[in-house]
């Protein structure tokens, strides 16, 4: 760790709060006890008592057994030198005694430096679930295969790295009927919907659509689109499983294939199947023709000590990156010549499935496939032999069926997990089962900004004329019984069927000096759905804030491209609307937010094609992601004598002139109003409203925003003497400031950091 003692103690920090938020994940804890072994043993003169004091307990359940068992050799190394350290201040708190824990420590670098022997655990056969009574549930499970990876800490920067190799399995289910209409997969990691789009989350996806699309136009395995399927990834080392937040990268992708194409031939979809070998390790990432792409070659060296300190026999890197894996791998080999370890090259995912040391093949007997596709179509086939025995006695009935079961969708009910489509008879023809939980908000009003928890639309979505049915909902990261979580935008058609997905972040980093907090409970407060470039496909524009009301931000959901854009506001929005206020032509979304940079409220108009970013810059927090400094006018208000008069006052008093409304005139301009002074039940509001421009053109108030001001006039107010009311609320237009840059000026003007943007955008499409 060479970093300063700055940097360190900022690492640390920033770590433990991590644990703080996440207990049960093993990497942290693993990283804690190497940062502070290394510490305490390489860097005396940076104190780690007050780590120690602070953190007692993290540190004590981080030398756990539970732990111990998943940590790397350089973590165990370390263990020995933080007991003593931590036997000095809490050595009580250390599961087991301090011996015990250096015991089992040296245990574990006994079996790692010396145990290097192939897996005991034979290959997972693909398991097909014979209970007739799982209705039409069908189960396929692959692996454990190895993945070798490299991941640090923090993230972006990471002052330490660790090597790991991992066990991957993958279980397969196929829960519904098989029908012709396409269904789409849902992809889980970790217990988890995957939302993220990050290089991990692009390579889990593309090793799914290659398997898959292998087996339809490969293998003629043409029933796969038509399956509800849900693929479950799971990563362990020893018993501790590991959820997505700690992997980023696209190295996993090979690993990741290998697990989807058994996984597919274990559900019997063709005469010949192959189960993978056990004892093989895996990088490399992959492309979207299957072929295995180089990784960085600088992770290389760790990820072959890794997979060699494993139980693995067999470790397949891409072809571009075998030079350097031979290299470590000789360097190992003559300080452990009794360690065998083969080196495959990868040049393509189908070559490496078909290799006969990695998987093994074996014939499946046709009644054996005709048998376990009729359990895949059973549901279809038993219909299709009542209705051929039953056709006479139903034809007097057919046409009173067609009508009172129609799928023709009037009405949704949601109970938390399960969407109900009702048709106009009032009869539900469809249930829908969410891959995720959401905590019903019981007064969960579309119309009002306060939290809620989800939402249900029925309308013409996608302009075929037909309605469709919208849902958003607020999955629940925890177990608590909050409507916070990760924002999801679900499109159904008229008969139910999902046709579009699309969550917004995984989580917003925000960056303070050295350390990056991560925000990734959110709630949402009010949404718009508005067909916002004309093609006739409506989007969702919403705006959500943190559970502790910063930051906060807008989301535009394209659900026809399935992409999310956010812009992220440093302070807490408060209002929104959608709609073209500056006579361009073109959509604006408007939120009145309160601003911690200025310590007073804003006007934000954004432009919803090009949103991804955030504003106004801050010298103090970045938000990684959303650097760019995106909206199109930022609009600072004044502040009156009103509240100037009264700020400090002890009762009655607001912090900072608060945007109470936003709303639209009877001529389309739009007025906001200004809380300037509480008073009991009411407030002392000015009203502005602006012009095409954004230009201030007529402040007005409330009855109470006159009496205070008829007061202060009274009492002789300094900045009112020799002034009329209306001379000094004409003298507010003036008073507005816009954001030029990282600059509040005399306006209005167009936020130059926007203007760059655009002709950014403009020089793309030029080219």
């Amino acid at each position: 760790m060479g970093a300063s003692a700055r940097e360190l103690d900022s690492w640390l920090t920033s770590l433990f709060n991590d644990i703080g938020r996440d207990p049960k994940n093993p990497l942290l804890r693993e990283f804690a006890v190497l940062g502070l072994g290394t510490l305490i043993s390489e860097r005396p003169e940076i104190p780690a008592e007050a780590y120690l004091k602070t953190y007692h307990a993290l540190i004590a359940e981080s030398l756990s057994p539970q732990f111990l068992a998943t940590y790397s050799l350089e973590a165990l190394e370390r263990v020995e030198d933080l007991c003593e350290a931590v036997t000095g201040i809490a050595g009580e708190c250390i599961p087991g005694g301090r011996e015990s824990c250096i015991a089992y420590s040296r245990q574990r670098i006994r079996e790692i430096t010396g145990g290097f022997s192939a897996s005991e655990d034979g290959a997972t056969d693909a398991i097909v679930d014979e209970d007739p009574l799982r209705d039409w549930q069908v189960t396929s499970t692959a692996g454990p295969v190895w993945g070798a990876l490299v991941t640090g800490y923090p993230a972006g920067n990471p002052l330490i790295r660790i090597g790991k190799a991992l066990e991957f399995r993958l279980g397969l289910e196929i829960t519904g009927e098989w029908s012709r209409k396409p269904k789409r997969e849902v992809v889980e990691f970790g217990g988890r919907t995957l939302l993220k789009k990050d290089e991990f989350e692009e390579q889990l996806r593309e090793s799914v659509r290659f398997a898959e699309n292998q087996f339809v136009e490969i293998f003629k395995a043409r029933e796969i689109p038509g399956l509800n399927r849900r693929y479950l990834f799971e990563a362990f080392s020893g018993p501790q499983g590991y959820s997505s937040p700690p992997f980023t990268g696209g190295s996993a992708g090979l690993a990741l294939s290998m697990l989807s194409m058994s996984a597919l031939d274990g559900l019997r979809v063709r005469n010949r199947q192959r189960r993978m070998v056990p004892g093989t390790a895996f990088t490399g990432q992959i492309d979207r023709t299957g072929r295995v792409l180089k990784v960085d070659d600088s992770e290389i060296p760790v990820k072959t000590r890794a997979v060699f300190r494993s139980p693995c026999t067999r470790f397949v890197v891409p072809e571009e990156n075998y030079e350097s894996a031979s290299k470590t791998l000789e360097e190992l080999k003559r300080a452990n010549p009794d360690r065998e370890l083969e080196l495959i090259p990868a040049a393509n995912i189908r070559d490496v499935y078909e290799d006969d040391r990695i998987s093994s093949e074996s014939a499946v007997s046709v009644p054996s496939i005709a048998i376990n596709r009729a359990r895949r179509r059973r549901k279809t086939l038993i219909t299709g032999i009542s209705s051929a025995v039953a056709v006479v006695s139903l034809a007097a009935v057919a046409a009173f069926s067609l009508v009172f079961f129609t799928k023709d969708l009037n009405s949704v009910q949601f109970d938390g997990k399960k969407i109900e489509c009702i048709n106009r008879f009032g009869n539900t023809y469809r249930e829908i089962d969410l891959p995720y939980r959401v905590n019903v908000k019981e007064e969960n009003n579309y119309d009002d900004n306060t939290g809620k928890s989800h939402r249900l639309l029925v309308d013409d979505i996608d302009g075929d004329g037909k309605r469709d049915l919208l849902f958003i909902g607020v999955e629940a990261n925890s177990k608590d019984t909050d409507y916070f979580g990760t924002l999801h935008v679900h499109l159904f058609n008229n008969e139910g069927d999902e046709i579009r997905h699309v969550a917004a972040f995984d989580s917003i980093g925000m960056a303070i000096e050295d350390t990056t907090l991560y925000f990734r409970d959110v709630s949402y407060r009010k949404d718009a759905v508005i067909d916002l470039d004309g093609d006739g496909f409506k989007e969702v524009v919403l705006y959500f804030v943190d559970r502790l009301y910063f930051p906060s931000g807008v989301t535009v959901f394209s659900v026809k491209d399935e992409v999310a854009q956010t812009f992220i506001h440093a302070g807490h929005i408060q209002q929104m609307i959608v709609d073209d206020y500056d006579d361009d032509g073109l959509s604006d979304i408007v939120v009145a937010a309160e601003c911690s940079r200025t310590d007073n409220s804003v006007l934000i108009v954004l432009d919803p094609r090009h949103i991804q970013g955030s504003s106004p810059p801050l010298d103090w927090v970045k938000f990684p992601g959303y650097e760019q400094n995106v909206a199109k006018y930022l609009i600072l208000a004044p502040k009156s004598v009103v509240f100037d008069a009264q700020y400090g006052v002890e009762r009655n008093y607001v912090e900072r002139p608060n945007i109470r409304t936003l709303f639209v005139t009877e001529n389309d301009r739009v007025q906001i109003g200004v809380c300037e002074w509480n008073m009991c039940n009411t407030c002392a509001v000015l009203l502005y409203t602006f012009g095409p421009d954004w230009r201030c053109t007529e402040v007005g108030t409330t009855e109470p925003y006159d009496q205070e001001f008829d007061r202060l006039k009274k009492d002789g107010h300094k900045q009112l003497r020799g002034i009329t009311k209306n001379e000094y609320l004409e003298s507010l237009k003036s008073g507005f400031r816009y954001l030029d840059g990282k600059a509040f000026i005399a306006g209005p003007v167009m936020n130059s950091g926007y203007r760059e943007l655009m002709e950014i955008h403009a020089k793309q499409a030029a080219m």
